[in-house]
């Protein structure tokens, strides 16, 4: 009887502690979304001047690149607080699926692109494997773009540099696997049952090491709601040689959907019918096709890169009126076309076969015929993933599909206004900084070495275009190229240019 009595007593208290966490959770839960709404409003009055301030800017380059790290940081931060409110909805169970049929494979290469410069710098392997290149499933964009985003994140933060991060998709008749692999520092036996809780966060993720951030402990909550709400279901396993793997399964057809759960109209985002909406009567876009670049010497050239053939010829007439356009229906053909075309621009989708976005990104930068061509990424993926990442392989501007018309017509002008007003800055100003006027590093470096050269033969009465290609360590063309795409200026001006300057 006292046996009993103890059990009994035992089992009160821990009941008690359970309702005093659950009760903890709810006010800490409360007290996030109070202050979530307070930290709105200051975050929508700085984003409001600061997108005046790039609409109308025309400084330099350098100061650019830094408002636009600040737009990124700001919606970023705003898009943390909405995915708390979302969180709160979640937990509260008052979020709706949202789901249409689509490739789940594509979707998921798109978020897996986005950490690929990240993997790179750490040294990590980093795959994606897919059983097939197209597996079809019920799916709420928005919601699950979170799941991966979450567990492809978690995976880079536990895996030390130089470890191997794996994704894999396949299926059976029922369902759609997708794991998350990592050969980080694994989750231990007593722990790995907690994992999925709210404001769980595994004490010293096995090794105290200091490089591992700490994280909120709402992440992997989230993550169970998102799936559970797809009526499916997450796992983790450790991994005998080391890590963990997450893998996320989703049931195949629509049976254990309701009708309230599927959207009726949903439009994939390379849709045409959703730009053509967006068209005045007058403007109706004929769907010719023009040859190749039919150049006009008084017009800005753009190279679309796009593999969905009908999107593509939908771009190139929208922009024909104002510009020489040139089209590549993959990155190979694309990378091709820009060495020998040497566009003013390039406008890229990011999923394509052959060579993806971003890799093309990372190539006209790294090249240095084209490494001053402007870049902007098309992506589906509405998220902030590509905001950071796209930046950092060297995109200069991202738009996500569908796009607006207008906002995509002024997002090609300014951008190419942006490099135009650099050069005329050259001509216009006796003292300038490269990297006031360059678009990349790479270009940055050269042209500080190209000042540094004249510079240092300006009393020199031998100093001759064969002279500066020889110290320059470029070819005859290739300069002529450069200086033209930096400063507007033949290499001849360009040498008058400095020496007036310096007189």
């Amino acid at each position: 009887m006292k046996s009993k009595a103890r059990l009994k007593q035992k089992l009160e208290l821990e009941y008690l502690e359970t309702q005093r966490i659950e009760e903890n959770n709810k006010l800490k839960l409360d007290f996030f979304t109070n202050i979530s709404h307070e930290f709105r409003t200051p975050l929508t009055l700085i984003l409001g001047p600061l997108q005046q301030i790039l609409a109308d800017y025309n400084g330099t380059n350098e100061m650019y690149k830094k408002l636009l790290v600040i737009e990124g940081s700001a919606n970023h931060l705003l898009s943390l607080i909405n995915r708390l409110m979302d969180f709160r909805k979640l937990e509260n169970h008052q979020v709706t699926l949202e789901s249409a049929n689509g490739n789940i494979v594509k979707f998921t290469k798109e978020i897996f692109l986005s950490f690929i410069e990240y993997a790179k710098d750490g040294g990590y392997d980093y795959t994606f494997e897919a059983e097939n290149e197209e597996m079809l499933v019920y799916f709420d964009r928005y919601k699950l773009e979170r799941v991966f985003y979450n567990l492809i994140s978690n995976a880079f933060r536990y895996t030390p540099k130089g470890g191997s991060i794996n994704i894999k998709i396949n299926q059976d008749q029922q369902h759609l696997f997708i794991a998350v692999e990592d050969s980080g520092v694994g989750i231990s036996e007593e722990h790995i049952d907690k994992i999925f809780d709210l404001f769980f966060e595994v004490p010293t993720h096995n090794q105290v090491q200091k490089n591992y951030n700490k994280g909120t402990g709402i992440g992997l909550s989230i993550v169970k709601n998102i799936v559970e709400l797809h009526k499916g279901k997450i796992d983790v396993t450790n991994k005998p040689t080391g890590g963990v793997i997450f893998k996320v399964t989703l049931p195949l057809g629509r049976e254990h959907l309701l009708d309230n759960e599927i959207i009726s109209d949903f439009k994939i985002s390379d849709d045409i019918e959703q730009y053509n909406a967006q068209l005045e009567s007058s403007e109706i876009i004929e769907n010719e096709d023009i040859e190749d670049l039919i150049v006009n010497e008084e017009k800005q050239t753009i190279l679309i890169v796009e593999d969905h053939k009908v999107l593509r010829k939908f771009m190139k007439n929208l922009l024909k009126k104002d510009y020489n356009i040139i089209e590549a229906e993959n990155g190979k053909i694309a990378l091709e076309k820009a060495l020998k075309f040497v566009p003013n621009l390039i406008i890229s989708d990011v999923i394509m076969p052959e060579m993806v976005g971003t890799e093309l990104c990372s190539k006209i930068k790294e090249n240095l015929k084209t490494s001053h061509i402007p870049v902007i990424l098309l992506t589906s993926r509405s998220s902030l993933v590509y905001k950071f990442e796209g930046l950092e392989s060297g995109a200069d501007d991202y738009i996500s599909k569908p796009f607006n018309l207008m906002e995509f017509k002024l997002r090609v002008k300014n951008l190419l206004n942006t490099t135009e007003r650099l050069r005329i800055k050259f001509s216009s100003e006796d003292s300038f900084i490269p990297s006031e006027i360059t678009v990349s590093s790479l270009d940055e470096e050269l042209l500080k070495k190209a000042f540094k050269i004249v510079e240092e033969n300006i009393s020199n009465e031998q100093f001759d275009i064969p002279f500066f290609c020889t110290e320059l360590g470029v070819s005859r063309t290739m300069l002529f190229l450069k200086i033209k795409a930096w400063t507007n200026c033949t290499p001849n001006e360009f040498i008058h240019e400095i020496r007036l300057k310096r007189a």
